[in-house]
């Protein structure tokens, strides 16, 4: 009996990549768990918002491997606390990190937001997404955090040049 099992291994990962009008959504194959077949996948988007701006998201996917239904998403990490853990977590952040650069620098788009799903997150959680934007910084971008507002936190990052 072992539940969730990582299939990451090393640095080399499949990525797939679609773009549906001018969405782009990447989703990578992180896990199975051998115990009931489901397959665990986490996936980045970016998705037009309002005036322009793209809305950078990301989440964990959960899809029954035999069944013909719409996978289950997972937006917070506490909700997927139970099945990822330990090192596992920082493997899936990893993939997700180079996802999000990726897709940043496939599309170059002038500015992206970033908001929490969930309102008060513990530090942890807003490491990650640091993490997340810091990744954005890194491919040309100036981020600004404003202050939280009713415990939601954004990010904005504009393209420099």
């Amino acid at each position: 009996m072992m539940g969730f099992v990582c299939t990451l291994t090393g640095n080399s990962f499949d990525v797939e990549v679609a773009q549906r009008g001018s969405s782009r959504v990447a989703i990578v194959r992180i896990g199975v768990d051998d115990e009931d077949d489901t397959i665990y996948s986490a996936m980045v988007c970016l998705e037009p918002g309002g005036g322009g701006d793209v809305e950078l998201i990301f989440c964990i996917l959960a899809a029954d491997a035999y069944a013909d239904e719409e996978p289950t998403t997972f937006w917070s990490g506490k909700a997927t606390s139970h099945i990822i853990q330990g090192l596992d977590r920082g493997s899936v952040l990893s993939v997700i990190l180079v996802c999000v650069a990726n897709l940043v620098k496939m599309t170059q788009p002038s500015r992206i937001y970033m908001c929490t799903h969930d309102a008060n997150l513990p530090q942890p959680a807003l490491l990650k997404h640091n993490r997340v934007a810091q990744t954005v910084e890194a491919c040309g971008y100036k981020v600004s955090h404003p202050n939280s507002f009713h415990g939601q936190h954004i990010w904005y990052m504009d393209r420099i040049g």
